[in-house]
């Protein structure tokens, strides 16, 4: 089983991974809801690859690295959605029986804790400039982006949310959620 599966796996389990696999092979690039995250570091014993996804609630440079706060959601599909949404509305049905979630996700917000996570300076990953493609870009473009200080024209704002893949406090790429 390929790393990237698994981490795509683990995240719509619950996007808290403790110990998943491990695995001596270098993770693939792979795709999200059509955005390309760049491939994670090495799966070794120790702090496991994770993946989240949420709200930027601030990116902040200091020296050669940037500090990354992140309001975490889960972001759900499928039947997951569909029965959170009836959930959400007080509807009760049977996880088949769910009417279908809009655009087939959902996300659930727990509360508002952010989490900070180190971000190096060479870390690059993808927003969406021209239609739900994602476009590359740096991490200091992404916290241009994120003051408000940027000259690219985001398709969507970045409060549709982002996607992380991290090991223990450190960011390896992002991508930016398309939510339709």
């Amino acid at each position: 089983m390929k790393l990237g599966s698994v981490i795509v796996g683990c995240a719509v389990l619950g996007m808290v991974v403790s110990g998943c696999g491990h695995s001596r092979t270098h993770a693939d690039t792979h795709t999200v809801t059509g955005l390309r995250l760049l491939p994670a570091p090495t799966l070794q014993a120790g702090s496991p690859v994770q993946q989240f996804y949420g709200s930027i609630r601030a990116l902040t440079r200091d020296g050669k690295r940037y500090f990354l706060r992140l309001d975490p959601s889960w972001f759900v599909e499928g039947v997951t959605a569909n029965v959170l949404d009836a959930d959400q509305t007080g509807v009760r049905c049977r996880p088949t029986r769910c009417e279908f979630s809009p655009d087939d996700y959902a996300t659930l917000d727990e509360g508002h804790h952010t989490l900070t996570f180190v971000v190096p300076a060479r870390v690059r990953g993808t927003v969406l400039i021209s239609g739900p493609k994602g476009s590359p870009v740096t991490i200091e473009q992404l916290a241009q982006i994120v003051h408000g200080t940027s000259r690219l024209k985001l398709y969507e704002p970045i409060a549709s949310g982002v996607w992380i893949v991290v090991r223990g406090d450190t960011v390896y790429s992002f991508a930016q959620q398309y939510r339709p």
